[in-house]
């Protein structure tokens, strides 16, 4: 696109949402955004009044339009997320055999060094969903690929590509986690908890340690009991630790979407798709981490009926969480746009992401009056959709 200034839109920033807004980029970057007053920089592209937010960070996705991270298609799975406004993204890895997960590891890597997509979602590096969880909930992870917390086996899967390793989901109950934690905090890993039974005490007793994250919130996990506020209660109300939701209107109720942001604050509450390769893709039968998966266009599940991650992507976490009770969880769009991008950069300590403002990355999502997204552009250059004028 090259330098460009952004006319015909609404912009939401930090401090609200800017009506006839005028965004200039150059070199990649966010030069200013102001109110339309006729200074303008490059060429002048018409967005038709739609709405500009920061561009979608998903922290936890396993595949999407038929590509696999655990298959290595880590480039094909960048090239297909624009469409859904994400402009950076961590490849998911579920615990699988470790030679595969390995090998995933390295295609994450390679895809990464080699800039990922040339159109495409920026690739942060790898989540490491496992294999150091608690077998009795370990949802429709293989149970078999789930292991006590072993320093070498860590080192062996940190060392398949050095520093490719941005977040890891760890159990507090599983053998040696906690001992584990400081070790993975100390290599740069961000420690996030899930996949666990472990009651209040002992969740709070891994953030202790280090941990500073939450997979899938109340999925897979302890729920709240009023006298049992279990992981999920520790989670909620621990200031030192964010929190994932997963906003596709199945994994959990709308109600409780909007009681989760209430008690955590917005500010605490990242929000993730979990989505599989079948996430885009017509309803049938399709295979995940070796087992037979069912696709009904809503849900993807096991033959037993467990979820087997989500087909919602994060536009349509966007479209539930502003959508008004009790179809959605009520929230602004200003609101929602920290939780899709602001919230996950500072997780990840990404000081030039996330946020739509002067001196930031030029990652944007344009969305519609329905929160469909209509464009999406990452480093100033246009990867979905179309621009007018020039």
């Amino acid at each position: 696109m090259g330098d460009a200034t952004l006319i015909g839109c609404r912009a939401v920033t930090p401090g609200g949402i800017l009506d006839d807004a005028a965004i200039e980029i150059a070199d990649g970057q966010i030069v200013a955004i102001e109110a339309r007053t006729g200074r303008e920089i490059g060429t002048m592209r018409d967005l038709g009044g739609l709405t500009v937010l920061p561009g979608f960070i998903d922290l936890h996705i396993h595949g999407a339009g038929g590509a696999d991270t655990h298959a290595g298609e880590i480039a094909a799975l960048a090239a297909f997320l624009p469409r859904c406004g994400v402009t950076a993204f961590l490849p998911t890895l579920a615990a699988d055999a470790e030679a595969r997960t390995v090998a995933a590891l390295r295609a994450v890597g390679a895809a990464s060094a080699a800039g990922g997509a040339r159109r495409g979602a920026t690739i942060l590096g790898a989540h490491l969903e496992g294999p150091f969880l608690n077998p009795a909930r370990a949802g429709a992870i293989p149970p078999e690929h789930l292991h006590p917390a072993e320093p070498a086996r860590l080192a062996r899967l940190l060392d398949a590509a050095p520093g490719a390793v941005r977040l890891m989901t760890v159990a507090p109950d599983a053998p040696g986690a906690l001992e584990l934690i400081p070790a993975l905090v100390a290599a740069g890993v961000v420690v996030s908890l899930g996949h666990t039974a472990v009651d209040y005490d002992l969740f709070r007793r891994a953030i202790d340690a280090g941990a500073r994250h939450t997979t899938h919130l109340f999925n897979a996990m302890t729920g709240i009991g009023h006298r049992a506020p279990g992981a999920a209660g520790a989670a909620l109300t621990d200031e030192r630790i964010t929190v994932e939701l997963i906003a596709d209107g199945e994994h959990i109720h709308p109600a409780i979407l909007a009681l989760a942001v209430r008690a955590k604050g917005i500010a605490g509450v990242a929000l993730v798709s979990d989505a599989v390769g079948p996430a885009g893709l017509p309803p049938g039968e399709y295979a995940w981490l070796g087992r037979r998966v069912r696709s009904d266009g809503a849900t993807v599940r096991l033959p037993d009926g467990t979820l087997a991650g989500s087909l919602g992507t994060l536009d349509r976490a966007l479209q539930t969480m502003i959508a008004p009770l009790p179809r959605g969880a009520g929230l602004s769009l200003a609101d929602a746009a920290i939780t899709l991008a602001t919230v996950p950069a500072r997780i990840l300590g990404l000081a030039s992401k996330g946020t739509l403002a002067p001196g930031y990355d030029a990652d944007l999502a344009a969305v519609d009056d329905r929160g469909v997204v209509r464009l999406t552009i990452v480093g100033g250059e246009v990867v979905y959709g179309v621009l007018a004028g020039g």
